[in-house]
């Protein structure tokens, strides 16, 4: 994965954690399936009204949301 891919996962990782759903969408197109493991939020959530609703479901029932992604492991981005 290029280092440009890298900081735009990085950079919608950030904006999960304070809760910029328009960060996430502007950066990810159309076909984006987002799941979310380890969260009291069940996904997945598909398309960028996936994304809105995964934003509005956690600030509803989560206090806060904090994404930390310790390891990271090859995973293919579509269209990659």
């Amino acid at each position: 994965m290029s280092q440009e891919k890298v900081e735009i996962v990085r950079g919608i990782m950030q904006a999960m954690n304070r809760g910029d759903a328009a960060y996430a969408i502007d950066r990810t197109t159309e076909d984006v399936v987002l799941v979310v493991a380890r969260s009291a939020v069940v996904g997945p959530f598909i398309g960028h009204e996936g994304v809105r609703k995964f934003f509005a479901t956690t600030s509803r029932t989560s206090r806060s949301f904090n994404f930390a992604k310790t390891t990271c492991r090859p995973w293919r981005m579509v269209g990659s």
